[in-house]
């Protein structure tokens, strides 16, 4: 604090005495805390007086590109951003905001050439002069300056199954990191400083997981999870854009036959509309989506056949013969009449319903007429070929809603939807596989076509699904031959049929594989 006199010398003891009996005495106690702002992380000192924590005007002036303009007449502070200014006095706790008096809970202090202002400051008067909200992250001691202020966005859930107990720890953007393991200690080092953290500590009330808490290092940030019982086993997997760490803790089954996480991380659908498809080798809730409706046509034969007309006939004939002759099962269609009806409807009448499998039913379509045979496609996010790639371009497209192709747009909100539905689709990609080989070999015999193998691509429709699914191509109704034999009523029962005999086998074959212990999921990484 500046005291500016001129005295004798013997008279200083006596006046520094009294200048100590008078003014008070400001004793620091110093801390470390941040502002988040515009992705960017920034310490600021705080100082402790008498039980209130201060902050230093100019370093959030410093931070935050505005101005502070000291009045020697007045002996005040204006703080300006833009063409807003707050106007503030040493030792007092009203502040002028355009004109409008605000208080503060604290009076500000004078420190030398700059004040001290009460952190109530930064979420008071800060958003009223910035127009940005300025929030307080307890966990993370950080006060975050607007609406997009964190780089990470760090979050942390847990996914409890029988058998296993899944960590998911997801990020805004790519973190380095490493984990090490301790006994009962799981160590993950994160080598940036993540300074809005999701809590500090959080305890669990699973057999595996006790607590998790985090902790800042001069760089880097590091979480820590402490483990209540020694697991099975311990894997994880990383997964980009975004970022995500998936860590799955074994539990010790009971039997070997208890559902296990393999490969691609698996049974992680666990929000309402996703299927129990996995804990259950019973199929309960068929969907069948009729290809195109309404003013989207599809396909067009040479003669005029409409690919929506034929796959609607083929999907209620489907829909009749599975009902006849399976017991309790429930089939559903994504349309019944000739009705327009967009990709993100059909997946989520799908998803809404619990389906435990999807079948999306069309008919392609080539410039080659003499093409022919049925073609069964299944999820991924290249197409297997170039013939393939066409084909998954014009189903794309031709849907005429302006639906996003991100899964978020397709699925039901849950501040777990992103991740899961990922992690449940790589699980039953393989489910999917094992239909669409069974619809494929069916057909084949069906159309006397050969082996064409199950094709691969990018099709909406299928990206939405959180079930097996699969898109068949039931034959070219741009070939003459073939759109005749679509036009008929008797042929399209034998397709339906054929359909049907896929989904007993690959029922059968399920149950085989489940019986014996055997996996379909596989152990490679």
């Amino acid at each position: 604090m500046k005291f500016k006199m001129k005295s004798k010398l013997f008279l200083f003891p006596i006046l520094t005495a009294l200048l100590l009996a008078i003014l008070p005495v400001i004793d620091y106690a110093e801390s470390e805390e941040y502002i988040i702002a515009e992705e960017h992380i920034y310490p600021i000192e705080i100082k402790n007086v008498g039980g209130i924590q201060y902050v230093s005007l100019q370093r959030i002036t410093d931070i935050l590109n505005s101005r502070l303009i000291y009045d020697e007449d007045k002996n005040s502070y204006t703080y300006k951003f833009e063409n807003r200014q707050a106007t503030l006095a040493p030792g007092k706790s009203l502040i002028s905001v355009e004109g409008r008096l605000e208080f503060i809970s604290q009076k500000t202090i004078q420190d030398d050439d700059d004040i001290l202002v009460p952190v109530e400051f930064l979420t008071k008067i800060i958003p009223l002069i910035h127009k940005q909200p300025v929030q307080y992250n307890v966990a993370s001691r950080a006060y975050v300056y607007g609406d997009a202020a964190d780089p990470y966005n760090l979050t942390v859930n847990t996914l409890p199954k029988p058998t296993f107990l899944r960590l998911i720890i997801q990020a805004k953007n790519s973190i380095p990191f490493k984990v090490s393991r301790d006994n009962k200690e799981i160590t993950v080092v994160f080598s940036k400083k993540i300074i809005l953290l999701p809590f500090s500590e959080k305890k669990f009330a699973d057999d595996i997981i006790e607590s998790v808490s985090f902790s800042q290092q001069r760089d880097s940030t590091e979480m820590q999870i402490n483990l209540r019982a020694e697991p099975r086993d311990v894997k994880s997997y990383q997964f980009k854009d975004p970022f995500r760490l998936v860590i799955d803790f074994m539990r010790i089954a009971p039997t070997e036959s208890a559902e296990t996480p393999t490969g691609d991380p698996a049974r992680a659908n666990d929000y309402s509309g996703a299927p129990n498809w996995l804990e259950s080798n019973d199929v309960k809730t068929i969907v069948i989506d009729p290809g195109h409706g309404g003013t989207n046509e599809g396909a067009i034969g040479v003669n005029g056949l409409k690919e929506k007309d034929v796959t609607l006939q083929i999907a209620q004939n489907l829909k009749g013969i599975i009902e006849q002759n399976i017991a309790g099962v429930k089939v559903v269609l994504t349309r019944t009449s000739d009705i327009d009806a967009s990709i993100q409807a059909r997946t989520e009448i799908a998803n809404h319903n619990k389906a435990d499998l999807f079948v999306s039913i069309h008919c392609n379509g080539s410039v080659n007429r003499n093409a022919r045979g049925a073609e069964v496609f299944i999820l991924s996010g290249e197409a297997s070929d170039d013939a393939t790639r066409v084909v998954a371009e014009l189903e794309n497209q031709a849907d005429g809603s302006s639906a996003q192709s991100s899964a978020q747009a397709r699925v039901p909100h849950s501040p777990l939807t992103p991740i899961l539905w990922e992690l449940a689709q790589n699980e039953y990609l393989r489910e999917s596989a094992l239909l669409a080989e069974q619809m494929q070999a069916e057909l084949n015999q069906l159309l006397d076509t050969s082996e064409r193998g199950v094709k691969q691509a990018p099709f909406k429709i299928l990206t939405g699904a959180i079930m097996p699914a699969v898109l068949v191509e039931v034959a070219f109704i741009t070939n003459p031959k073939e759109e005749n034999d679509l036009r008929n009523e008797v042929y399209q029962a034998a397709i339906a049929k054929a359909i049907y005999r896929s989904i007993l086998r690959f029922q059968s074959m399920r149950e085989q594989k489940n019986s014996t212990g055997f996996n379909t999921n596989d152990e490679d990484q």
